[in-house]
């Protein structure tokens, strides 16, 4: 899910928030959060957009 005002960038931008580190993947939230662990890349990405989903709908306090 992207903002209008982010669909310049958006493919570099997921690109950047998803990271492997110590053999696991992990995103970044733009609020400057780190989440994971996941196993794959395919599921961090999952992840983020779950994580986009739940804020968009107000699920997770900010």
């Amino acid at each position: 899910m992207t903002r209008v005002q982010d669909m310049g960038n958006a493919s570099f931008k997921r690109y950047k928030r998803i990271v492997p580190f110590n053999n696991k993947w992990w995103f970044r939230t733009r609020e400057g959060e780190v989440m994971g662990p996941y196993i794959s890349r395919s599921q961090a990405e999952e992840g983020v957009e779950v994580y986009v989903a739940l804020v968009s709908n107000h699920f997770v306090a900010a």
